[in-house]
C-alpha cells in the first residue's frame, strides 16, 4: 500500500560528470519527522537491513541529503520528461539563507 505521506518525485542517471550515479529525489509531506521515521525503519526491519547490505556490494558510495524548498519554488511534482538538468550545490556563509533566498 502506498503511503501518502511521501512519495518518489524525480529519479535519474547522471550521464556527464560522475557517471554511474542515481539521483532520487523523496518528498516526505510530514517534512523531517516522517524522513526520520523512514530511516528508523530501516534501520529496524531485518528485511530491509539484508537487502541494504546486497546493495552495498555494487556500490562505490552513497549519499543523502534532507533539503527544504524555498517558499517561492514550490513543491516539487512527479512529471515524465525527456530532458536534461543542471545540478548545483552552495555553500553559504552562515546567517546568509534569507539574503540568498531572497535574492535568487
Amino acid at each position: 500500500m502506498k503511503d501518502p505521506t511521501y512519495e518518489l518525485v524525480a529519479s535519474w542517471t547522471v550521464d556527464v560528470g560522475d557517471q554511474d550515479q542515481v539521483v532520487n529525489i523523496w518528498r516526505y509531506q510530514k517534512g523531517y519527522s516522517k524522513a526520520n521515521e523512514t530511516r528508523q525503519l530501516l534501520r529496524s526491519d531485518q528485511t530491509l537491513k539484508s537487502l541494504m547490505l546486497d546493495q552495498s556490494k555494487m556500490l562505490r558510495s552513497r549519499q543523502n541529503q534532507f533539503m527544504m524548498a524555498f517558499s517561492f519554488w514550490g513543491h516539487p511534482v512527479p512529471a515524465v520528461r525527456d530532458s536534461c538538468y543542471e545540478m548545483r550545490s552552495y555553500v553559504l556563509k552562515p546567517g546568509t539563507m534569507i539574503e540568498w533566498g531572497n535574492n535568487w
